[in-house]
């Protein structure tokens, strides 16, 4: 193992031994913060726990982002290096997702940064909708352009488009009874399964999926279910196929209670706003000559996940996810090679070199 790799590696061997499921990061953010002091960068926290700081330098500056939290089961890592790659123990998720992007970024910014001005921006709250960016100060930022590093894919992935996602929680209203007199209530669950059977979760088409991840409804085998609750989402690359679905939900939701004599609410909430970028793009050009100058081919992608970059794109900050390596996401058996560490690093070092975002 190279000096730079063990360097990089020991910060995040640090990071991901720091508790920091979502709405816990404030020592993530203490390291972060004194970390960058002893290379002379002052960050400040915002109002919400997001941490920012700025590099001055020459050129248009340019954003980086990363996010602080992680998700369950994230208490207690104990990360193990087995053939140069980082894994847990297989009780917890490793957390590289996203604490190889702060490591990255951070050892970039203390070895390789020494032209571009440089914002750095570490958000909280990222995994349970983007709550962090949504919140973020943006007064404390001046840059229009960022670069978020929260991508499930090889170093030299671009993310050129992302979807456009809402949520949704819903609940039929049946009728309750004895389960003795099934003629004499309304079962819920009855309606859902109908409900569901048309709605048909999963793949719509290439660019759109859905899915209904949470379902309540019943207390005991003897009673009709009067109610059930469920929460899904829906994603697509396009905002009209996005409507569409939507409309489609509310039509087939009120079609089965309807026909079943049962009531229904639904809620629905837009959490991030999609985007789609040409290769011609000035941002894509700049990313993916940063790419090639690290040594690494550069790859276009679509992807159906959302990142902090969606919502900095929605609040006027021209944004795109990269790839950093880490495999296994949202799992015990999450992982991420030491290489791909410092690769995500180099690259972010060029980015932070040049002087012209062209």
């Amino acid at each position: 193992m190279t000096k730079q790799e063990k360097e990089v590696l020991k910060i995040f061997l640090e990071l991901v031994k720091i508790d920091s499921e979502s709405g816990n990061e404030k020592k993530v953010a203490d390291f972060i913060i004194d970390f960058l002091k002893e290379i002379n960068i002052k960050a400040k926290r915002d109002s919400y726990g997001n941490v920012i700081a700025k590099i001055r330098g020459r050129g248009e500056s340019l954003i980086l982002i990363a996010h602080m939290d992680i998700v369950a089961p994230g208490k207690g890592i104990k990360p193990k290096v087995v053939k140069g790659v980082v894994k847990s123990d297989g009780r917890t998720v490793l957390g590289a997702d996203d604490k190889a992007g702060i490591a990255s970024i951070l050892f970039a910014i203390k070895n390789f940064n020494n032209s571009r001005s440089v914002e750095l921006v570490f958000t909280v709250e990222e995994e349970i909708g983007c709550k962090g960016a949504e919140n973020l100060d943006y007064r404390m930022t001046e840059s229009k352009q960022a670069v978020v590093i929260d991508s499930t894919a090889p170093v030299g992935y671009i993310t050129v488009t992302s979807p456009f996602i809402f949520s949704f929680s819903g609940e039929i209203l049946g009728k309750g009874g004895h389960a003795r007199t099934p003629e004499e209530g309304v079962n819920a669950i009855n309606i859902f399964a109908e409900f569901l059977n048309k709605f048909k979760p999963g793949r719509i088409n290439e660019n759109a999926v859905s899915n209904i991840g949470a379902v309540v409804g019943g207390n005991s085998s003897n009673v009709i279910c009067d109610n059930v609750k469920f929460k899904g989402e829906i994603r697509a690359f396009d905002k009209k196929v996005l409507e569409r679905e939507r409309k489609r939900l509310k039509f087939i939701l009120s079609k089965a209670t309807r026909k079943n004599q049962a009531r229904f609410k639904l809620k629905t909430e837009r959490l991030v706003r999609g985007y789609n970028y040409k290769k011609s793009d000035n941002l894509i050009r700049f990313v993916a000559g940063g790419i090639k100058k690290a040594g690494f081919e550069v790859n276009y992608q679509k992807r159906m996940g959302g990142t902090d970059a969606n919502v900095f794109c929605e609040k006027g900050i021209r944004a795109l996810s990269i790839g950093h390596g880490r495999r296994n996401v949202h799992s015990i058996r999450e992982s991420i090679a030491v290489s791909d560490l410092l690769g995500t690093a180099k690259v972010i070092g060029k980015l932070c070199r040049g002087v012209d975002l062209v």
